[in-house]
């Protein structure tokens, strides 16, 4: 009597597929499902989606980063490299802009590229980070910025504005600005403030403290801009107004 493995079965009366053949397709299916263990609680679920990634501590390595991004972290420790006016005193962990007490002073801080193959380039996905605290929420204006958001010729970039009290998303493009207001916002409360724009979907997607706050699908800028970063404050009246920043992250491809 010959020996038949249960893998050439069958697999049932109404289906002569092989187990074994079965079992082979159920894997590949399965391998290229893209959303498998994408239930909650799964593995791959919970490493893709916790706020905090499961690895053990010190044991990401730095040689790992991309070597297709530009990556710029800084805690203000020093403002050189910077071009600045107005009052700015750097610290270990952070730094204070404030201004002089007449109306339309201003403390300013902007980051300009020295190297031609580094510049500020919106077709790139330009991201930024950083965490701001105002003292004040009256009579100020204020930018958090990607770019030259006070050019109104050709102004070009994105972040985030603050007209007195108001916290707002914009844009600027040829220099036109478009904004939308983020309520609901304390700005006399350290928030982190990050701006990312996605360059092939073409949206700049808006957050405070990681939740999505607002997004633009158009009036995005484009081309190449002189400024990396630009970080300002005006009084719209007579007394100082300040704020602080904690750190900043930039991040843009090659």
């Amino acid at each position: 009597m010959p020996i038949i493995c249960w893998g050439n079965l069958a697999k049932s009366a109404d289906d002569t597929q092989r187990i074994e053949q079965s079992i082979q397709d159920y894997v590949e299916n399965h391998n290229d499902n893209e959303n498998a263990h994408q239930v909650y609680g799964s593995s791959l679920y919970m490493h893709r989606f916790e706020s905090l990634l499961d690895h053990q501590f010190g044991s990401v390595d730095f040689r790992y980063l991309s070597l297709n991004k530009i990556l710029i972290m800084s805690c203000f420790e020093s403002m050189d490299g910077w071009e600045t006016s107005g009052f700015i005193e750097a610290r270990i962990l952070g730094t204070r802009f404030y201004t002089g007490s007449t109306i339309h002073d201003t403390a300013v801080a902007r980051a300009q590229y020295w190297t031609p193959q580094i510049v500020l380039t919106f077709a790139k996905n330009p991201f930024f980070q950083t965490t701001a605290c105002f003292i004040s929420d009256t009579f100020q204006l204020a930018y958090l910025a990607l770019g030259d958001p006070l050019n109104e010729a050709e102004g070009e970039g994105f972040g985030f504005k603050i007209s007195n009290g108001n916290l707002y998303a914009f844009t600027i493009h040829g220099g036109s600005e478009t904004t939308e207001q983020i309520t609901g916002i304390d700005i006399t409360e350290a928030h982190v403030y990050r701006a990312y724009m996605d360059s092939g979907e073409g949206k700049i997607y808006f957050y405070v403290d990681g939740v999505l706050r607002s997004t633009f699908s158009s009036d995005l800028p484009t081309g190449d801009c002189t400024w990396f970063i630009y970080y300002y404050i005006e009084t719209t009246t007579n007394g100082s107004r300040s704020f602080y920043l904690a750190d900043l992250l930039f991040m843009q491809d090659r």
